[in-house]
């Protein structure tokens, strides 16, 4: 299931939020079209990866599984805490992949274009 997946309106003022759950390679690429906006001089990226240990065991894969709706609404609650924290955050994409990820495998991709004022992110 995929909602706001739309690239961001170039002259929109409006912050937007992308969340997409599905099993889909996750593109850095596409995220980032998502929040591009001449009205902000930086994007944050975090992608989260498929790591080759785990508490000194071997890993060769991860395997993640969602109800969906849920999964959603819980990002969604995610993204409100950000906007109240960090309210000059124009827009957020997150997108998270789900079923079988072979290590260094891209997981979680999230970026958030903000507009530099007062207060900056962590």
């Amino acid at each position: 299931m995929e909602t706001g997946i739309a690239p961001a309106m170039e002259d929109s003022e409006e912050p937007q939020d992308f969340i997409r759950v599905s099993s889909g390679k996750l593109s850095a690429d596409e995220v980032s079209e998502l929040v591009v906006s001449p009205s902000c001089g930086a994007v944050s990226l975090f992608l989260g990866t498929t790591r080759n240990h785990f508490e000194g065991k071997k890993v060769v894969s991860l395997e993640y599984e969602a109800y969906v709706p849920m999964a959603e609404m819980e990002i969604k609650k995610i993204l409100s805490d950000i906007r109240q924290k960090w309210p000059t955050v124009k827009h957020i994409a997150v997108h998270h992949r789900l079923g079988k990820c072979m290590k260094r495998m891209a997981i979680l991709g999230k970026k958030i274009k903000n507009v530099f004022g007062k207060k900056k992110m962590a």
